[in-house]
């Protein structure tokens, strides 16, 4: 697992079960975003210094390049090995090649269809489809990974399906789509095709309680791991909505299992 610790400004590499691994040395400002490829590559956005920075499985420094980005948080590979970076502040998605050449630009700041407002995550389903936390606007977006609108869902609200500041999104096994609704510190999970299908977590500290939750990744036999920012842990949630375990690595921003 891959976290950005974003309050310690490193990134760090652990187990599932929270023990430290490695961490990757870089200059970091504000290390915001992780995605891993299928071939083992990190790719960190490093959102104040408008930087990708990639390593390879060894943990090596591979690269990195600023070209186009303003304050870059999430970021996602795609199927075919292509970068995804949400560029908060510019509204964008750009898509580059593993080795940092713009492929292209989707998006654009507004509230109608297709475009966005601060977003702060992006995943990309192997399929082929982009899902955009729209932070702003309190809704997911989607697009194809050629940058054409797909769909949109959710509102500003507290009921099932609404957000409140929607600041993390992940895509399970299964294809359902993970979303942090950081204003309502919760969790919800939709169908590919934004269909609600549960949620859970309140604001506080205890075991499955969230104070600001951020990113979040799902393993392969469907656990759940959750950055509650403002409680400096990870939760970890077996298939759903159980708590199993909390721990504390940090003030973490965002993390890849």
């Amino acid at each position: 697992m891959v976290l950005a610790d974003e309050g310690n400004r490193r990134v760090a590499v652990f187990t599932p079960t929270g023990q430290y691994v490695n961490v990757l040395y870089g200059t970091w400002t504000t290390p915001a975003g992780v995605a891993v490829s299928a071939t083992g590559d990190i790719f960190v956005a490093d959102a104040i210094a408008h930087r990708v920075s990639k390593f390879g499985p060894d943990y090596v420094p591979a690269g990195s390049w600023t070209s186009g980005m303003r304050i870059t948080y999430g970021i996602a590979v795609g199927p075919n090995g292509d970068v995804f970076v949400a560029d908060t502040r510019a509204c964008t998605i750009l898509r580059f090649t593993p080795a940092g050449a713009l492929v292209r630009t989707f998006g654009g700041p507004g509230a109608g269809p297709g475009q966005l407002a601060n977003p702060y995550a992006l995943a990309v389903s192997t399929s082929g489809k982009v899902y955009v936390a729209d932070y702003g606007n309190h809704r997911v977006v989607v697009f194809t990974t050629e940058g054409a609108y797909v769909d949109t869902w959710g509102s500003l609200g507290t009921g099932p399906g609404q957000f409140h500041w929607p600041e993390g999104i992940t895509m399970g096994p299964d294809g359902s789509v993970y979303v942090s609704d950081s204003g309502n510190d919760r969790v919800q999970r939709f169908t590919a095709s934004g269909t609600y299908i549960l949620q859970w977590g309140s604001h506080g500290t205890g075991p499955g309680q969230f104070s600001g939750p951020t990113g979040l990744a799902v393993a392969a036999d469907g656990t759940v791991f959750v950055s509650d920012f403002l409680n400096n842990r990870v939760q970890v949630f077996a298939s759903g909505a159980t708590a199993v375990r909390t721990t504390t690595w940090g003030r973490l921003k965002a993390l890849y299992k």
